[in-house]
């Protein structure tokens, strides 16, 4: 493919993914990669001191809401080549900010290696790039970071929103060291405890059978005393039913098309690059074989809901299309914000609302609902998409796809059985 004399937006908006990663480059120096899963950046390639040098300049617009459009990408070449040209400026801290490494920690490394790589620069563009996104890297301190950035975090009473930050900064600055761009990172030996900050703690709750009923018919958007005057948009509640009948996680639903999901013969393939990364990372690093596929078996249940959500989607490749976009896949936070709509809202026969609770509990509700059906545990684990281990992975190729089959089964009849609606009932 030939790069244009200049880019354009409509010449942008047509490049495609391929099964290799594509360079393109106009006239102006600016260049444009296009990654495998179709994520297309801008980048800065020139020679210095008899080496080429590329530096990220940020993703497109089109594809991160927080990232460039062309004219800003072209500005900043047009600024770099500048500073380039200043005597006795060099690569290095000298002359790259804050929001410069934030674009190029999220080009080189955030997309290589992250499942979700946009929430890790939502968390950088909303509370770092703000406040000394201008500054020179060189010049960045412990205490600026904590002054600056972590302090006015706690302050909106959020520890645990501080503590991802702080991992993400000590984590961004550790890559500009290893990338040649600071000897040293000033955010090494700044803790979670000294600054205040709070790490998550894994939750533990699940949601017992009288809970199970008081949600599904909460959402099931037929009258009743206990629904209240809340009212979800229908695709919204048919996906919290589907996390709960099959305990996929939500980002999985989230990015799944329908090329994915083959309603006639009742499977979903989860490719690849949706699973875990965390699994894949981890795979490689014990030198055993990468996760296959997720296959997740589609119980009668599952395929009527399924089937309605391809109606609702109006012809849209995606499952769960945005609203006002068929183009986009839903939100990334929407399971978020949902599952802060529903809190105190869900109410028990006797008219109290049950624990609090999130979305994610959904998928803990599910594998512990199968231990309770007498699942056996390595059916249980690999229906989540878990690895059963380094020793298994190696030598246990089987995907139990029968075996899940059967215990979804079960586990939809409990649920249904829960709130009098059968299997096929959406």
């Amino acid at each position: 493919m030939a790069a244009p004399r200049r880019f354009t937006d409509k010449y942008l908006s047509h490049l495609k993914a391929g099964p290799a990663r594509v360079e393109l480059t106009d006239s102006t120096g600016l260049m444009v990669r296009v990654s495998p899963r179709g994520v297309r950046s801008f980048w800065w390639v020139h020679k210095a001191d008899g080496k080429t040098h590329r530096e990220a300049l940020g993703i497109w617009h089109e594809d991160d809401p927080h990232g460039l459009t062309l004219a800003q990408a072209s500005a900043k070449l047009a600024r770099l080549r500048a500073a380039a040209a200043t005597p006795g400026r060099t690569r290095g801290a000298g002359r790259v900010t804050v929001a410069d490494l934030v674009d190029e920690f999220q080009t080189i490394y955030l997309d290589r290696n992250r499942e979700r790589p946009w929430e890790a620069r939502y968390l950088l563009v909303k509370d770092v790039v703000p406040r000394i996104g201008d500054r020179l890297i060189g010049d960045v301190t412990a205490r600026m970071l904590v002054t600056e950035v972590i302090d006015p975090i706690l302050a909106r009473g959020a520890p645990v929103h501080a503590g991802r930050v702080l991992t993400l900064v000590k984590q961004m600055l550790g890559f500009a060291v290893g990338r040649g761009l600071l000897p040293v990172s000033p955010a090494a030996a700044l803790t979670i405890k000294a600054t205040g900050a709070r790490l998550h703690e894994p939750g533990d709750r699940a949601l017992a059978d009288p809970e199970i009923a008081a949600l599904w018919r909460f959402i099931d958007r037929r009258p009743g005393p206990l629904n209240g005057t809340l009212r979800l948009p229908e695709p919204t509640a048919i996906a919290i039913q589907i996390l709960l009948l099959t305990g996929v996680r939500g980002i999985e639903l989230r990015s799944a098309r329908w090329t994915d999901v083959d309603l006639a013969a009742g499977v979903w393939t989860i490719p690849k690059t949706k699973t875990s990364a965390r699994a894949k990372a981890r795979a490689r690093s014990e030198g055993r074989p990468p996760p296959p596929p997720h296959r997740v078996p589609l119980v009668p249940a599952v395929v009527a809901r399924l089937d309605r959500l391809q109606r609702l989607s109006e012809g849209s490749e995606w499952v769960l299309p945005a609203a006002g976009s068929a183009a986009k896949p839903t939100d990334s936070k929407w399971l978020t914000h949902v599952g802060a709509r529903l809190r105190g809202r869900v109410l028990l026969p006797d008219g109290t609302p049950i624990a609090p609770w999130s979305i994610h509990d959904l998928r803990r509700t599910f594998r512990s609902g199968l231990a309770r059906l007498g699942v056996p545990p390595h059916v249980a684990e690999v229906a989540l998409g878990h690895s059963l281990g380094r020793i298994a992975a190696v030598y246990d190729r089987h995907d139990y796809f029968s075996e899940r089959g059967e215990a979804l089964e079960r586990w939809a009849r409990h649920v249904l059985g829960l709130v009098g609606t059968d299997q096929e009932g959406a």
